[in-house]
C-alpha cells in the first residue's frame, strides 16, 4: 500500500520497516492501522523463494572457490532467504492487500 485510504498518506519506507515488527501498518496522520491479509500471491511468492533456495544451496555448499565452513553458507543462506521474505512486505505492489483494523 502507497498511501492511506482515508487520509492519503505517503507511507514512507520507515513506516513499512515497522511491519516486520509489529505486523501492522499505521498511519502517522489519521492514526488508521492496517494488517497485512494473507493471499495466494503471498503464498505463491514465499514458495517460489523457498524452493530456490533449497535448490540453490548445493551449488554455494559445494562452490571450491572460497573457503567457507558449512555453518558459515548455511547462515549466509539463512541471511539470503529473510531478505527476499522481509522485500516482499517492503516494496508497495497491487498483490499486496491490507485490511483496516482501526
Amino acid at each position: 500500500m502507497k498511501n492511506c485510504l482515508e487520509c492519503n498518506y505517503a507511507f514512507t519506507i520507515k513506516d513499512r520497516f515497522k511491519i516486520i515488527f509489529t505486523g501492522k501498518l499505521s498511519c502517522k496522520k489519521c492514526n488508521t492501522t492496517y494488517r497485512i491479509k494473507n493471499s495466494i500471491y503471498r503464498s505463491i511468492y514465499y514458495l517460489i523463494v523457498y524452493f530456490s533456495i533449497i535448490f540453490a544451496s548445493p551449488i554455494f555448499t559445494r562452490y571450491k572457490g572460497i573457503s567457507l565452513s558449512f555453518l558459515t553458507r548455511v547462515l549466509i543462506l539463512i541471511f539470503i532467504l529473510n531478505f527476499f521474505t522481509i522485500a516482499y512486505d517492503l516494496i508497495p505492489h497491487k498483490f499486496q492487500k491490507y485490511t483496516k483494523i482501526k
